[in-house]
Parts: structure tokens; sequence; C-alpha cells
């Protein structure tokens, strides 16, 4: 259920909209009740550890692709399909600068 909220000028003058139908305030506020003062917050999903089609191997290559990141310090396993699993944003900067890739939307500290 998707509610909608439109805002008079000044903040004035809500309209209050649940899937397309004209709600109350009271309606609303009962949808979202407001959170108790020092209730902690809620975080985000970890996207850690991360799973990676494009650092994958072939299947053959599992057992020699995790064996060179062992020698070369890399925490990155494959799963038996060929899949990169990646455990943390630590691991995949190795990664990526041990296959010499660069990713330009990576984010902050990639």
């Amino acid at each position: 259920m998707a509610w909608t909220v439109i805002y008079g000028r000044g903040g004035e003058n809500a309209a209050y909209f649940q899937d397309g139908v004209a709600r109350t305030k009271d309606e609303f506020d009962a949808a979202f009740p407001p959170k108790p003062l020092g209730a902690p917050a809620v975080a985000a999903p970890s996207s850690w550890p991360m799973k990676s089609v494009a650092l994958a191997v072939h299947p053959e290559q599992v057992a020699e692709a995790t064996e060179r990141n062992r020698r070369n310090g890399v925490g990155v396993t494959y799963d038996a399909t060929g899949m990169a699993e990646i455990p943390d944003r630590g691991e995949r900067k190795k990664i990526l600068k041990l296959e010499g890739l660069h990713d330009n939307h990576g984010g902050y500290g990639d």
C-alpha cells in the first residue's frame, strides 16, 4: 500500500492518499505512528558478503583462483559455480587490484 502526501503552500492543508484514494490525516497518522524518543535508528541492511558475477571464474578454475587469491593475501573465495564471494569492502578492493580492475561507481573508499 503506497501513501502519498501532497502539501499545500507553506506546508499547510496537506492531502493524504493511499493507493490513489483520499484519506484523512488521522488515518495517515495511524499508519505511521511517531517513534518514541530515544528509539534506536534502524540500520540499512548490509550488502556484505557480496556475490559477484563480474569477478566469477569458470567452475573448473575455482581451485586455481582460490589458491591464487590465498597466495596474494586476498580473502575472496568462489562457490561451486565459480561465483566470487567477497566478504567485505577491503577484500573487494584487494581483488579488484589483483585483477587489474577499477570500479568508477564503487563508492567512497573503493
